[in-house]
């Protein structure tokens, strides 16, 4: 069986800049399914926004920061309160949040 480390993949590996400041997305793939992850960083704080990738190839959202609690304890969200420095951790968890979805959804 195939790990997530192997399922799991980075379509853009670098970030895009969306029209809104502070706000960057990343598109990531796991098995057939393709997911955007959007940071936005607003004075100080930030939020995370996964949207999944429709059939039509549209992307609608399907976490945000309050959705992650339910997904994860509350603390590592926490500790992945983002600085523009702080990509990776908010990679590590886009990896983890996709994984649970995808083990739900088989």
């Amino acid at each position: 069986m195939a790990t997530t480390k192997q399922k799991f993949s980075t379509l853009h590996d670098n970030l895009i800049v969306d029209e809104y400041k502070g706000r960057y997305s990343r598109i990531f793939q796991y098995g057939e399914h393709k997911f955007k992850m959007a940071y936005r960083l607003e004075n100080g704080h930030s939020e995370l926004i996964l949207y999944k990738m429709t059939i039509q190839g549209d992307f609608v959202q399907v976490l945000n920061n309050f959705d992650f609690g339910h997904v994860f304890s509350c603390s590592y969200v926490q500790k992945a309160e983002l600085k523009h420095n702080d990509i990776k951790i908010a990679d590590r968890l886009v990896e983890r949040v996709v994984s649970k979805i995808w083990a739900i959804e088989k």
